[in-house]
């Protein structure tokens, strides 16, 4: 009886595995490519922006854009915040900007900004049409759009050598442990 159940638990395990690696895959060839051309955002408000005019991707050409896909829920989104700062205040000057898009509620996006000052923009995608163009299954998850509107980078976190690899060359950006 017991050599059934170890024998029957092992192909639980051997199905799941196997389950678990064609759920990559998949995931892995509809995603969004390096070299591609960036997929337009249509945000539903824009917050953090003086103005208050939602920026698309066309209306900041020859610009370098970060968009970083977040949720007030995700705990390594939130910490990156306070860096992610940082790095806009210092390279905005040289044409970077970072948009932070959240799929959250109004309510819980407002409830989270009444207690942050940060200076990139932060975006609401409420219908989930970007995260769906962008195919953002978790979060983080972090893109760069170079001046021409290709996308060079995609990962999970941004470094500030990332961004100067971004602003010295226009091509795709090659990194370890994305």
């Amino acid at each position: 009886m017991k050599t059934i159940k170890v024998i029957s638990l092992g192909f639980v395990l051997v199905f799941f595995i196997i389950s678990c690696n064609k759920k990559e895959s998949i995931k892995e060839s509809t995603g969004i490519n390096i070299e591609q051309t960036a997929p337009e955002i249509m945000l539903e408000a824009i917050f953090n922006k003086e103005d208050k005019k939602i920026p698309t991707l066309s209306s900041l050409k020859n610009e370098i854009i970060i968009l970083d896909f977040w949720a007030t829920w995700c705990a390594p989104c939130i910490a990156s915040f306070p860096e992610h700062d940082k790095l806009q205040l210092k390279y905005k000057d040289n044409g970077v900007q970072f948009i932070a898009i959240t799929d959250d509620s109004k309510e819980k996006l407002n409830n989270f900004l009444g207690n942050t000052n940060y200076s990139f923009w932060i975006g609401r995608d409420d219908d989930k049409s970007i995260f769906n163009r962008y195919n953002i299954s978790d979060r983080p998850r972090i893109f760069i759009i170079n001046r021409d509107g290709k996308i060079v980078y995609k990962g999970a976190k941004i470094t500030e050598e990332i961004i100067i690899e971004a602003l010295n060359n226009n091509i795709n950006i090659e990194v370890e442990n994305k």
